[in-house]
């Protein structure tokens, strides 16, 4: 069985010790927009897009070792956009504000390729048809304040026009708490990754 067809459990284990670094991340960018939209006494409710690309311009920062694009104008872009991971576990995680937990609508090819893989139960039937190093993968956050309200990692498996399916969803926010000692320092993350 290829890493491709794992549920979530073995999937959580292989990346644990990338979340606190995400986490960390995201979190960072929700202090520092707030800390900007009260120095200038904007309200973060009248426009949600600054707010969001603030935290996102932050953590390209603190992530920028282990996003997929190099040099500074790369990482940049959209704030729906996302940001992209490549863990030497060959999975590609894209990381999206979602205030519902739904995925971004597949409108694009690029999206329609990342959502395009088999659930797990097609997989497990069909083995020899995808033998991939790894699973297309997206964690989806929202914070009320500084503090994050969701941290899902989702696992996305097609699409219906517009509609990204989910093959399998885990919450990983009580994970975050209940692991104060996990290494965000040491994820293992793929460096050298040229896309």
């Amino acid at each position: 069985m290829s890493k491709d067809a794992e549920g979530p459990g073995p999937v959580v284990h292989r990346l644990a010790a990338l979340f606190p670094v995400v986490a960390k991340a995201l979190a960072s960018g929700l202090v520092v927009s707030e800390e900007i939209h009260a120095a200038y006494g904007w309200n973060v409710a009248a426009d949600k897009h600054l707010a969001y690309q603030l935290v996102r311009r932050v953590a390209v920062d603190w992530l920028k070792p282990h996003t997929q694009a190099s040099g500074e104008a790369a990482s940049l872009g959209l704030p729906m956009s996302g940001l992209v991971i490549r863990p030497k576990s060959g999975d590609v995680i894209r990381v999206w504000h979602s205030n519902d937990g739904s995925l971004p609508r597949v409108d694009t090819e690029a999206m329609r390729m990342f959502c395009s893989q088999r659930p797990i139960d097609q997989e497990t039937l069909f083995p020899e048809v995808h033998q991939g190093a790894g699973s297309n993968l997206a964690i989806v956050w929202n914070a009320k304040g500084p503090d994050l309200t969701r941290f899902d990692l989702v696992r996305p498996a097609g699409a219906s026009g517009p509609i990204a399916h989910v093959d399998w969803r885990v919450n990983l926010l009580g994970r975050l708490a209940s692991d104060p000692g996990a290494k965000p320092e040491d994820p293992d993350i793929d460096d050298d990754d040229p896309e």
